[in-house]
């Protein structure tokens, strides 16, 4: 049973997912000065450390799903980076990166029922609320970065069929500043709600 939560008032910026997208915006940028391998253990460090103090900071504590799911996928890329091979090929990895948050944000949008469900249905009392707002917040996130993705797959599509080959100003506009500009939308527009 999906049990919608009563829309009385504005959630409070504690409940913006979106920063949780800030070890892979971190990682995206630093791979346009330094190695890809090293941006992404930058980015890993960062999630890791970020998610640690989300958990044990003193007051009330909110589960930032988004950053949990993000430092989860450069920690598997991080993996990936240490095995021998190129898994992430040389220049690809800000789309790699948005690929690899796209899928678990689908998925976490197509069980959004179950998702809300499972944490309203904790025994705990008092982390009940808190996590269900937690679970919605993070679902209206990855509603708003699976939008931008579809928009940015478009464009790609786009521009592949009608410019082929890709100039190197148009190519670095698709293929590394979109997704971070995509990464952020959602943290500008979360913020400029909660003002």
């Amino acid at each position: 049973m999906y049990t919608k939560m009563s829309h009385k008032g504005i959630l409070s910026s504690a409940f913006n997912m979106s920063l949780g997208y800030i070890p892979v915006i971190i990682s995206i940028v630093l791979c346009e000065f330094i190695t890809q391998d090293t941006a992404i253990y930058i980015g890993t460090g960062i999630g890791l450390l970020y998610s640690y103090y989300s958990m044990h900071r003193k007051g009330v504590r909110i589960p930032n799903f988004i950053l949990y799911i993000s430092t989860a996928i450069l920690v598997l890329l991080t993996i990936a980076a240490l095995i021998p091979g190129d898994y992430v090929p040389p220049g690809a990895l800000p789309l790699t990166v948005e690929v690899s948050i796209l899928i678990p944000m689908l998925i976490l949008y197509l069980h959004k029922k179950r998702f809300i469900n499972y944490f309203l249905k904790k025994k705990e009392v008092c982390s009940k609320r808190l996590f269900a707002q937690g679970a919605e917040s993070a679902i209206v996130s990855a509603h708003i970065v699976l939008i931008l993705g579809i928009l940015h797959f478009i464009a790609i599509s786009l521009a592949m069929f009608f410019v082929h080959p890709l100039e190197d100003p148009a190519k670095w506009i698709i293929f590394n500043f979109l997704p971070v500009a995509y990464s952020c939308l959602p943290m500008c527009s979360l913020l400029t709600t909660a003002m």
